[in-house]
């Protein structure tokens, strides 16, 4: 049964590492891969190797405030920092600041497809911006009660989406000609119950209703689909900060404590399992990475984190397919160079699978059994295989060492010095060069051998 899934390593990076502070708020990674965080004490720019920090105590780059509360990207060079004083557009390319005093408190921004930002900070009202003067303008709109809203989004098709805490979602039809913006009306969304929790990433949105459901919404494909339910993770953790989707799995970050992975299982009867990651703090925000196969972390004290996902695909070949009746325990496996799967046992020798194919698995026609009875194996006990830069195979046994000659397509014993006695219980091999071969084994520690002869 193929199992499909992804592995995880984990980095850290907290003020240890030059982050100016270790409680993460925001994160944002522009259109040339930067990263830049939000920390409660300054604005942090990281390309991979180096941390370049921004505070409003430098007179270069003088922030509005030093309490970073969300960054996003404008385009054209152009990034959105807001802060505990302010917002400020900052020019990366000519390294200036410019602040807009007006949006000082809580306030709830959407960017368009075109880098056009709308925000909304009072009620029946909201404020877009103006490139050619540099200035914001406030529109009217009914209907807006500020301090409802739970988060807000622009799709594709220029609809302004404003999920809040009731069932209701107020959509508005974004007009604009010129700098001139109008905002229609259109109901296009209703949930069956009120909302929780919200949180937006491109054109999906995920939500917690008052059921403790978890559900994504397309926003294209106007589809909601139910994801599980998170009546026990929300009654023993609290309040969920921020929810992403990668690949087919859920993360889902807690304000005061850590964070979940909803783990898709083929299942009939379960779709996901609960995995808790190994982060023990609170959890800000969640990120994932637009170049590479990476999960950025924003924690509440303990900095950044990065978390690596490897692909892989697990298949099981069941051994009974095999011709020959196989019943001690695998000890040792090797693909060689011509495809061929090399597996030794510990007391029935070496089974090796021709042309071995990952899908189509074992086959009988292709299989060779190779064992003391019909090679010069010095035991069945086989524990270790390694590739050589000779076209040969070696090959680790309880009894010593042995290696398969693919010019001769027959195993040979290897020739001791006068007085030399064998090394036995080998269970790993390293060739350094045409030479010295390293041998460990269980017993007789690590041995240097010196090899002589050709071929």
């Amino acid at each position: 049964i193929p199992v499909n899934g992804w592995g995880y390593r984990r980095r850290q990076c907290s003020s240890r590492n030059g982050l100016s502070n270790s409680a993460i708020q925001a994160i944002c990674q522009d259109s040339e891969g930067f990263m830049w965080f939000g920390s409660c004490d300054g604005l942090n720019c990281f390309d991979g190797l180096n941390i370049e920090v921004y505070k409003p105590t430098d007179e270069s780059n003088l922030l509005s405030g030093n309490l970073i509360e969300n960054i996003i990207e404008a385009g054209d060079g152009f990034l959105w920092v807001q802060t505990n004083y302010g917002l400020d557009l900052i020019d990366k390319k000519k390294k200036t600041i410019r602040t807009y005093n007006e949006f000082n408190s809580r306030n709830y921004p959407a960017v368009s497809e075109r880098k056009d930002i709308y925000i909304i900070y009072e009620d029946n009202s909201i404020s877009y911006f103006d490139r050619e003067n540099l200035s914001f303008h406030k529109k009217q709109v009914d209907a807006i009660s500020f301090d409802n809203i739970l988060d807000i989004v622009i799709d594709k098709q220029d609809l302004l989406w404003i999920f809040t805490r009731d069932s209701k979602c107020l959509t508005y039809q974004i007009e604009r000609v010129g700098e001139h913006v109008h905002f229609i009306r259109r109901d296009l969304y209703q949930h069956q119950t009120n909302f929780l929790y919200c949180f937006h990433e491109g054109r999906f949105v995920y939500f917690v209703d008052d059921t403790y459901n978890l559900y994504e919404l397309n926003l294209d494909q106007m589809k909601t689909m139910h994801i599980f339910n998170l009546s026990q993770q929300i009654r023993i953790k609290g309040e969920i900060s921020s929810t992403i989707r990668h690949h087919n799995d859920f993360y889902i970050g807690f304000k005061s404590s850590g964070l979940v992975q909803l783990k898709e299982v083929n299942n009939r009867h379960l779709r996901f399992v609960v995995n808790e990651l190994d982060i023990h703090s609170g959890i800000f925000c969640l990120v994932k990475d637009r170049y590479q196969d990476v999960i950025w972390v924003g924690t509440d004290g303990q900095g950044v984190f990065m978390y690596y996902v490897d692909s892989f695909t697990l298949r099981s070949n069941s051994l009974s397919s095999l011709p020959i009746q196989i019943s001690n325990p695998v000890r040792a496996l090797l693909i060689d160079d011509f495809n061929d799967l090399w597996i030794g046992t510990k007391g029935d020798g070496i089974i090796c699978i021709k042309e071995y194919n990952l899908n189509t698995g074992i086959t009988r026609r292709k299989t060779e059994h190779l064992h003391t009875g019909n090679t010069s194996l010095l035991d069945n006990s086989v524990y270790a295989f390694s590739k050589s830069g000779r076209p040969l195979l070696w090959i680790g046994t309880e009894e010593g060492l042995n290696y398969y000659s693919f010019k001769n397509r027959e195993i040979k014993r290897i020739r001791t010095a006068e007085g030399e006695r064998p090394v036995r219980y080998i269970h790993s091999i390293c060739e350094i060069n045409d030479v010295v071969l390293w041998v460990a084994t269980v017993g007789e520690g690590i041995v240097k051998i010196t090899l002589g002869g050709t071929g």
